[in-house]
């Protein structure tokens, strides 16, 4: 056979250019030159030295027929298959699958004659049929499947035909790519999964040509250089994190090709990012209970086939993965064999589309593939009996014994629920006869693209058949849509209106359409016992119908189901109940599906008969559907008894008052209600004919969703939504906003003002800027802006937040908080615009003008003079936030001062003893004493204005926010008590306009109470021991005010959100319509329940909008930030004990600000990579060698500092800590921009400026001359890099650190992070058993926690006290580890603070360390009695300490005051008042630690 040739290049061909940066190996512009390729080599590789040689003297070409001889000898044990081993291995292949060789020689010749070699790679072009080829098609030929049928077709034939044409495409697609003649939108050539595909296709045709002599070294460097420029692409292509398996597959491709080219100096780099980045997915993308996040079993399964390979070549090529990855990898096998049915098959889940219309899911691939690797008999169990043919190229023959020498284990798994991913399983054992069922009731929170309309269906099994299936889909039909859909389903309609919604073709992108609307879940009740399961669940999907809807399912497991199906309106509606299966119609109640072997599935409506009885047929499936048209409430009460043969149906007539099933009775009682009885354990089981099945009383209570505290009606159970429905909810309240307010901007452009409610013609009704309203529309704007960091939105914010600046100077109202705060006070914490400050500041002056002292109150009104002397209305309360803000941001205490004491002259005067307020109170002000307490807006003197009083609830809640002062979370309570006690607030919690309204149910409700109400309570939520209680308060407002009887329909309303408003009943104003602040609050109200769900507790917090959004993700982790807002709010308040430190702070902050950045860039030596962006540290304790010449190589003095180390990095990265937290510290008790600009520019110049950052690992940390380059030890220096990150995130709302800086700085601490974790250097540091390793544990955790990755940081710190605290501290409290070195109290007490670090991280999530011990007494509390006599100086230290204590008496003073507030134990502040030093008024830790009492 003659060699293979390639077709010479087309005239025009753009050339072939390649950027090379050494330090980071080959781009990705296009493929390597022959130089290039040689330079991107890693140094010092052991049979490389003649490709050095050859490469440095300039003899490249021989130089690459080493390297390609080198790389083919090498990569045969670092690919699945060994390549030398090909005879043998491809002579088992056709022997085991003898069938396949037609299969693989059809499709090799398929695509030959179908594509030219030189096709192209864009769309449109016709194919040699002469066909137009579709986007379709172009996908699965960039996927390039068929070059591995190609490869085989070379070897059954010994047809070079094959090869060369394969090359000759390879060669295509890369001239392509120079000429960027290629697809890059929808059907992108190198998006990550077709371009991963193609890696993983190429890389097997390259390793099995390997063995062929026509694959010459020409040919393979083709193939070397294309992998490689892949690599690059799929490396820029995964680097930012995307939900979904084209990124898990290409991130999986990146990992094969790091693996096979691991000579290559960007291998380790791709090597990290694919391993972090499918950790990420597998944390993200995988349920806890093991199920892949888009609920589909084919995407399940796909996913598998990604990290089986990831593992797979792990474990070849011995590279550790994180132990986590490997245990939840192992969970989605689990999740296969508790979803399989009896016959070891999965019923069909949405997109599942291996065999179209198919009715089930072969799992044996997949559970072989586990079995190889984890060796479970259970999932033997579920393999085939042979290696399948998909895994025998990705296995090794020594593998291929564990099928045959292992014993498969049938399952035990009872009913169970995959809770996170919406399957209820309920099943009565694992034989062929046994019945099983899976419930659907789950919707994917990232990504629902592959759910179907098929909410609250099931699919069930019983007698070896699927007695109510699902089909499986094909994206290339027509027809998909209509597959995906709720009518070939097991679910209930409401007048033949499908589930699914607008739906979103996508024929020329990833190929499948979805749907753009689906129900949002809520399961209510999850029981299973020996004999039955119960399971209860609504859906939102007929919400905009008004309609009610809840499913029951009740299976009894001796053998049949009940499923109920609730409707309630009180209009009339067709109710409908649809079934999968061939059936025929029995009587009016009955039909009945047989199998060709005798058993089937009779369906039989118990309550009234339906109206209609509808056969269908689609394709060869069939159907029926019952329909009953009526109004009110109506429930369908259907068993499915599924029978074994003829003999055991029951066949009932039509309306029986008894039917006996399986040993069980059902009987109809005089009121229709339904009785099931019989002689079980369980007891009975009462059918109410309006109400949910009432459980036996000795039934398990074993809930899922939301705990019933007892059986609940309809109507109790709609409003009770649980918060997952609520998130879903929050979230489409957002985007309906987004869309509502897109057209009220078009509507109010160019008029100057800002809407406040409709007009008379139905228009936005606009009000100038004096107005009382004018703020809440640009706050609004800024509130979207905050939620989505939509550019337009922060425009269109401050185009209408300008139009109130000269509000700043109006003397003339109280209600500048109103105007100001909503709108400027929004801006500035999400802009940090200096300008808005000054505005605030000057409204602030301007408000606080208004206050009398005599009084003690602001001045609300100034008309009506004739009536009042000096009316203080209840809603003055909100404006007092901008006065609080003023007092911590100007550190003027006057602001503080009137706003206290305005509060607690109103908590004294304006509320009753019941806690019901007055709306006006009416003052002398010559004695401040009361001269009346009236109503303006309510119904009565002696009412309760709704409105008011959710001003009240609101407003003494922020007010405890601010101060601390506990009185007015105790008065904020007994409000909300009042509110929701109240015998007149409505069941949905809406409240009528005023609570003694005179003509209730028939008043208007209020929804800007409600409004300000649900956002109220979220936060009063978050202070209080019952937040739980007022948390589902708000939830049952927020759901309500979500729902079609208040929330506008889109484009309705004069767009605004919410509907039936009161604003001025008794002046005949604004009466049941939208009002702007009604908007405001419910905007508020659901960003406040996204950020608590998010688990930010503090996320109820107002502040401005934009905390209510995203508070608590930009919060230090170990700084005690409420000790730096009680400090800042002592000062504004005047507290002269803290001005000295504070004074202190300045001046050393003052000194700062004109010193220069600091940089890796300014030592003189350059690293052993020789890139000077590396970070280089001396091992502090090594010395030369007095007795070399060279003093090589160094020797160890432990506790005695070389000076030497001042020459490196490690001094200017501490003194670069200390500085950015010292002006940090600055900006946030001054907010001069002055510090925060400093800090940035320091920040900048160390992590983010291309000319100077330090590259993100620490490789060279801790060098010893003449040892080595590097130690894990280095790794404690890192330290410095959460000291600075938490500075960092003080500096929000500056505008000098701006979100853009912060988010750069994020994703250079993530590359550190993943460096860290991955890289031998960071195992090395993970596994030391002192200090070191505390320390380093710490790092990792923080950093998790930072970045956002929650369960990782958990992790990290559930493993923490075992690891760490038990084996580090013994049951008296010393630190063995720490005793032994020469500085032991030095080492003991910093090895004590990296434990309070890790318990204060651990209060982060939950998890408390503080208390931890083991039985035999170790804990944190252990080693700090321990320490503590000696370092208050009251006992020697026995032990070695050859200087004095590291560390600073304000940081051992930090140690006690935390102690203190954690054990409650005032030892702790005694000894920190005996410090020998002891802390000065002047020192920093006064502002920054729980203060001395």
């Amino acid at each position: 056979m003659r060699p293979a040739s390639f077709r010479k290049p087309r005239p025009g061909r753009l050339a072939v250019l390649f950027v090379l940066l050494l330090a980071a190996g080959v781009q990705a512009q296009t493929l390597p030159s022959d130089a290039e390729l040689l330079a991107a080599l890693k140094p010092g590789l052991p049979g490389l030295e003649e490709v050095y040689a050859l490469r440095d003297q300039g003899e490249s070409q021989e130089a690459l027929q080493r390297l390609t001889r080198y790389l083919r000898e090498h990569s045969a044990g670092r690919y699945y298959f060994r390549w030398k081993e090909l005879d043998r291995l491809f002579d088992d292949y056709t022997s085991r699958y003898p069938r396949l060789r037609k299969e693989h020689l059809d499709l090799a010749r398929d695509h030959m004659t179908t594509y030219p070699a030189d096709t192209e790679w864009i769309l449109p072009f016709r194919n040699l049929h002469g066909r137009e080829v579709t986007a379709y098609e172009l996908r699965h030929l960039a996927r390039q499947n068929k070059s591995r049928d190609m490869a085989l077709a070379y070897y059954y034939e010994k047809e070079p035909r094959y090869l060369r044409y394969w090359l000759e495409q390879v060669e295509d697609l890369n001239r392509a790519f120079a000429a960027g003649a290629y697809d890059r939108a929808g059907n992108g050539i190198y998006e990550n999964l077709r371009g991963g595909m193609r890696v993983q296709n190429w890389l097997f045709a390259h390793h099995l040509y390997l063995a062929a002599e026509e694959y010459d070294d020409r040919a393979q460097l083709l193939l070397i250089r294309t992998l490689l420029h892949h690599g690059f692409m799929l490396e820029k292509g995964t680097k930012k994190y995307r939900s979904g398996n084209h990124h898990t597959k290409g991130l999986a491709a990146l990992f094969e090709l790091a693996t096979v080219f691991s000579d290559f100096r960007a291998a380790d780099e791709w090597r990290m990012q694919a391993i972090a980045g499918l950790a990420r997915h597998m944390q993200q993308e995988i349920n806890p209970d093991g199920f892949q996040f888009e609920r589909s079993v084919h995407y399940h399964i796909g996913d598998i086939d990604n990290y089986f390979r990831v593992c797979q070549l792990a474990r070849l090529n011995r590279i550790e993965l994180p132990e986590e990855f490997t245990a939840r990898f192992r969970m989605m096998f689990t999740a296969l064999a508790q979803l399989a049915r009896p016959d070891r098959r999965l019923p069909v889940l949405q997109d599942d589309t291996d065999s179209a219309y198919a009715e089930n899911n072969d799992i044996s691939i997949p559970m072989s593939a586990g079995t190889l690797l984890f060796g479970d008999p259970l999932f033997r169990y579920f393999a085939g009996n042979e290696i399948p043919a998909e895994l025998y190229w990705l296995t090794r023959p020594e593998q291929h014994a564990r099928i045959h020498e292992l014993t498969g284990l049938q399952p035990d798994y009872p009913s169970l629920a995959l809770e996170q991913s919406g399957y209820y399983i309920l099943r009565s054992g694992w034989e062929a006869d046994d019945l099983q069922m899976v419930i659907s009731a789950g919707l994917s929170r990232i990504k629902p693209d592959h759910q179907h309309g098929d909410m609250l269906g099931v699919v069930a099994w019983a007698n070896g058949h699927e007695i109510l299936p699902n089909y499986q889909v094909s994206y290339n039909t027509p027809e998909y849509p209509f597959w995906k859909n709720s009518w070939v389903k097991n679910v209930a309609l409401v007048d033949s209106v499908a589930q699914g919604q607008d739906w979103v073709p996508n024929e020329g992108g990833s190929g499948f359409g979805k749907w753009g609307r689906l129900p949002q879940p809520a399961v209510q009740e999850w029981r299973t016992a020996q004999g039955f399961d119960y399971f209860r669940a609504t859906h939102n999907g007929y919400d905009t119908l008004g309609i009610r809807y809840f499913r029951e399912v009740l299976f009894i497991k001796d053998g049949f189901w009940i499923i109920r199906d609730h409707f309630s309106n009180a209009a009339a509606h067709t109710w409908q109940q649809l079934w999968q299966g061939r059936y025929r119609q029995v009587n009016n109640r009955t039909v009945v599906a047989e199998f060709a072997d005798g058993s089937g599935l009779e369906i039989i409506q118990l309550a009234s008969p339906p109206d209609a009885i509808l056969l269908g047929k689609h394709r060869d499936k069939g159907s029926v559907l019952f329909q009953k048209r009526a109004a009110g409430e109506y429930t369908f009460t259907t068993l499915l008894h599924p029978f074994a043969s003829g003999s055991s149906r029951l066949d009932p007539p039509a309306g029986p008052a008894t039917l006996q099933v399986d040993g069980w009775r059902i009987t109809r009682q005089e009121n229709n209600d339904l009785l099931l009885s019989g002689e079980r354990a369980e007891g009975s089981f009462l059918l109410p004919h309006r109400d949910f099945i009432v459980l036996p009383a000795s039934a398990p209570d074993r809930a899922a969703g939301t705990t019933p505290e007892s059986r609940r009606t309809m109507r109790e159970a709609s409003s009770a939504e649980s918060e997952q429905t609520l998130r879903a909810t929050a979230r489409a309240n957002l985007d309906f906003a987004r869309r509502q307010y897109t057209a009220m901007l078009a509507a109010v452009d160019g008029a100057g003002r800002n809407p406040r409610t409709i007009s008379p013609a139905g228009t936005p009704g606009l009000v100038p800027a004096g107005d009382w309203t004018s703020g809440f529309f640009p706050g609004a704007l800024w509130l979207l802006f905050a939620s989505s960091q939509d550019r337009r939105w922060r425009a269109a914010a401050e185009k209408q937040t300008a139009l109130l600046e000269n509000e700043q100077f109006d003397r003339s109202t109280h209600d500048l908080g109103f105007k100001l705060y909503c709108s400027y006070g929004q801006g500035l914490h999400l802009t940090g615009n200096e300008e808005y400050r000054k505005i605030l500041l000057q409204g602030a002056r301007t408000l606080a003008g208004r206050f009398n002292p005599r009084v003690g109150c602001i001045r609300s009104w100034d008309h009506n003079r004739d009536r009042w002397q000096f009316p203080v209305i209840i809603d003055n309360l909100m404006n007092l936030e901008l006065l609080f803000w003023a007092a911590r941001t100007s550190g003027d205490s006057s602001f503080y001062r009137i706003a206290m004491t305005h509060a607690e002259t109103t908590l004294k005067n304006h509320f009753r003893e019941n806690f019901s307020t007055w709306h006006v109170v009416n003052y002398d002000t010559t004695t401040g004493t009361v001269i009346s307490r009236e109503t303006h807006q309510g119904h009565a003197d002696s009412s309760t204005w709704s409105r008011g009083e959710a001003w009240a609830l609101y407003g003494c809640t922020m007010i405890y926010r601010e101060s601390g002062d506990a009185r007015f979370l105790r008065q904020a309570e007994n409000i909300a008590d009042f509110i929701l006690s109240h015998p007149r607030l409505p069941e949905d919690g809406v409240p009528f306009w005023d609570f003694d309204a005179p003509g209730i149910p028939d008043e208007e409700r209020d929804a800007s109470a409600g409004a300000i109400l649900c956002s109220a309570l979220y936060e009063l939520s978050t202070h209080t021991r019952d937040g739980a209680r007022y948390r589902q308060a708000a939830g049952r407002l927020l759901a309500s005010l979500s729902s079609p009887a208040f929330r506008a329909e889109e484009g309705e309303n004069a767009f605004f959100l919410l509907k039936h408003s009161v604003g001025h009943k008794p002046a005949g104003k604004e009466i049941d319509v939208p009002l702007i602040y009604a908007d405001y609050y419910f905007i508020e109200a659901n960003l406040r329940l996204l950020a608590l769900i998010a688990g930010n507790g503090a996320g109820a917090e107002r502040g401005t909008g934009a905390n209510a959004a995203t508070v608590g993700e930009n919060h230090p982790l170990l700084l005690d930030l409420s000790a730096l807002q009680s400090a800042k709010t002592r000062l504004a308040a005047g507290d002269k004990t803290l001005k000295p430190a504070l004074k202190k702070l300045i001046r050393e902050a003052d000194k700062m600000l004109k010193a220069p950045p600091l940089s890796v860039m300014d030592k003189t030596s350059f690293p052993p990579g020789g890139d000077k962006h590396d970070y280089m540290s001396l091992a502090p304790y090594w010395w030369p060698d007095p007795q070399k010449p060279d003093g090589l190589p160094w020797i160890r003095r432990d506790g005695e500092i070389n000076p030497e180390v001042e020459r490196y990095d490690k001094i200017p990265l501490r003194t670069a800590d200390e500085r950015v937290n010292t002006l940090a510290f600055a900006w946030f008790f001054t907010g001069r921009e002055k510090y925060a600009r400093q800090a940035a520019r320091l920040l900048r110049a160390w992590f983010l400026d291309a000319a100077t950052r330090m590259n993100p690992h620490l490789e060279y940390a801790q060098f010893i001359p003449g040892q080595n380059v590097g130690r894990g030890v280095g790794i404690i220096e890192g330290r410095s890099f959460f000291r600075i990150a938490d500075a960092a995130r003080l500096l929000a709302g500056s505008s000098s650190w701006t979100l853009k800086d912060q988010q750069a700085l994020e994703e250079w601490l993530e590359r550190y992070h993943r460096w860290l974790l991955q890289s031998d250097t960071g195992r090395k540091e993970a596994a030391a058993q002192n200090n070191h390793g505390t320390w380093y544990d710490v790092q990792a955790a923080f950093l998790a926690l930072y970045l956002g990755d929650e369960p990782a940081a958990r992790r990290i710190l559930d493993e923490f006290a075992e690891r760490r605290i038990a084996r580090q501290i013994e049951p008296d409290g010393r630190q063995p580890r720490e005793l032994v070195r020469t500085r032991a109290l030095s080492y003991s007490a910093m090895n004590l603070e990296a434990f309070f670090a890790a318990a204060l991280l651990g209060d982060r999530i939950g998890l408390d360390l503080w208390h931890y011990a083991t039985r035999d007494g170790r804990s944190i509390r252990k080693a700090l009695d321990f320490l503590l006599p000696y370092l208050a100086g009251e006992k020697e230290w026995g032990y070695r300490q050859i200087t004095a204590i590291e560390g600073s008496v304000e940081e051992l003073t930090a140690l006690l005051r935390f102690a203190a507030a954690k054990y409650k134990d005032p030892r702790y502040l005694e000894a920190a008042n005996r410090l020998p030093g002891g802390v000065r008024p002047a020192s920093r830790i006064n502002l920054l630690s729980p203060p001395l009492p």
